[in-house]
């Protein structure tokens, strides 16, 4: 009762910020945000290549050239791009919480009289379930949780597996009912948001989503020439680069991991009806750094009053309209995105073993030590085994001469966990090196089972008497 009627006087704050603001567009345009997991641009190209051609050449879709992540893992993005607030490391999301009350962005959409949906098709590991509560009430009109609950009872194999249900892959699904539901509004032409999301075509094998790529052509294509998307905004996305594995560990995998897909796809009559907005958006686009705060940012303008109550939540320190002109010389800094997932520095390779390679690397055993002491006694405790890689990242915006950005990639001992991190050396040990960030690249799998967090398990490889 009490989360509910918190709820609730959320509901009556958004509710009268609703009334201080219009949308920048007279049209009533629905959002329909469909998301595959860990999917690069590049990797978009090379698994999808119909699908992305039809939205290229077809749809006349725009993809982002400079759309860099801001965070770590799935939950961290997805939650960035819902809220446009960052996922803060050092408090984190408690698992024991439910999300009603988090300024998600159907939350604005359904102030303004938008139907929405929320659809994702993994039960176990969807991004407000995985080692989190969730959701205590039906956060949208339409949840696709309900069905992927009874799928598994049904069959429990059936999400974790094969990744097919009957006679349909998972993504088939979820893609099916993200058609109908398409169709049925744009007949009783009433405005929507929704949200379809699959993590199970891509999360585990990069090279798996290609099964899908003759579905989702046929998907978009239809979906286009039935008029289905006369009036809405459909925005092809995905969180994050493929994240682990042999890809992951070369440089070519670590800046993948940082330009994940997006692809915004308006109707032909509204690119000219707002054709002054329209030309802004393709610049900033084609030529600018962007981040899943500016998408977010951005996907509000539909909505009337969305902005004021999003703003009031705390958006307003982060993310620009893509609708207004972003700067060229605009940073990392600047986007909100944290040292280490920028994919704007300029990489040379350095010596494994040179001292600063070296401090780099021990340094990054040290935090991930003090990361584990959470667990109290339940991780291993690390050591340096080998630096796999070096690079020297040449930062035309640091301004203190004495720290150089490092870039290590760090296997471990005695796990054989690697990790990829960014770290300031100080040149005169005047300070010890700060770690800005961790990735783990190696597949941690059941050996992080004696921990709940959802952070922590990327960190720490659990004790043998603990699991």
């Amino acid at each position: 009762m009490l989360a509910k009627k918190r709820s609730e006087l959320a509901l009556k704050r958004t509710v009268d910020a609703h009334s201080k603001s219009e949308s920048r567009f007279e049209d009533k345009m629905s959002a329909l945000m469909f998301g595959i997991d860990s999917t690069s641009l590049s990797q978009s190209y090379r698994q999808l290549p119909r699908t992305m051609g039809y939205l290229s050449q077809n749809m006349h879709g725009h993809t982002f050239k400079g759309y860099n992540r801001v965070q770590d893992n799935t939950f961290m993005n997805v939650y960035a791009l819902l809220t446009g607030k960052p996922v803060v490391e050092d408090v984190g999301i408690s698992m024991y919480r439910f999300f009603d009350d988090d300024p998600l962005m159907f939350k604005w959409f359904r102030q303004d009289q938008f139907v929405t949906a929320y659809y994702e098709d993994y039960k176990l590991g969807s991004t407000f379930n995985w080692l989190k509560r969730g959701f205590h009430y039906k956060p949208t009109d339409h949840y696709f949780r309900p069905f992927s609950v009874a799928v598994e009872k049904d069959d429990p194999h059936a999400w974790t597996s094969d990744f097919c249900y009957m006679d349909k892959g998972t993504h088939i699904w979820l893609g099916d009912w993200t058609r109908s539901f398409a169709k049925q509004y744009a007949k009783l032409k009433s405005p929507y948001f929704l949200w379809s999301y699959t993590t199970l075509l891509a999360h585990e094998e990069g090279n798996l989503m290609g099964k899908g790529d003759a579905y989702y052509y046929e998907l978009f294509q239809e979906m286009h020439k039935s008029g289905s998307l006369n009036n809405t905004v459909l925005v092809f996305f995905s969180d994050h680069g493929y994240r682990y594995g042999g890809l992951r560990a070369t440089k070519i995998g670590q800046n993948e991991e940082n330009h994940p897909m997006m692809t915004w796809v308006f109707p032909e009559w509204f690119e000219q009806k707002y054709k002054s907005q329209m030309d802004t958006f393709k610049l900033n686009v084609e030529n600018r750094l962007t981040t899943p705060f500016d998408v977010h940012r951005t996907v509000l303008e539909f909505a009337n009053g969305a902005v004021d109550s999003a703003t009031r939540e705390g958006m307003s320190n982060f993310g620009s309209s893509l609708f207004e002109p972003i700067s060229e010389r605009r940073t990392c800094e600047q986007a909100g995105i944290p040292d280490h997932f920028c994919g704007c520095r300029e990489p040379t390779e350095y010596p494994l073993t040179d001292i600063l390679s070296v401090k780099a690397a021990q340094a990054v055993v040290d935090r991930l030590n003090k990361i584990n002491e959470v667990a109290k006694g339940k991780c291993l405790i690390y050591k340096v085994d080998k630096v796999i890689q070096s690079y020297r990242q040449n930062r035309h915006d640091l301004t203190d001469g004495n720290i150089v950005e490092m870039s290590v990639t760090v296997r471990v001992m005695p796990s054989d966990a690697q990790f990829s991190a960014t770290v300031h050396v100080y040149l005169d040990d005047s300070l010890p090196p700060a770690v800005k960030g961790i990735s783990r690249v190696s597949l941690y799998g059941s050996s992080a089972d004696c921990v709940d967090d959802f952070r922590l398990r990327r960190y720490c490889t659990c004790k043998p008497e603990f699991l």
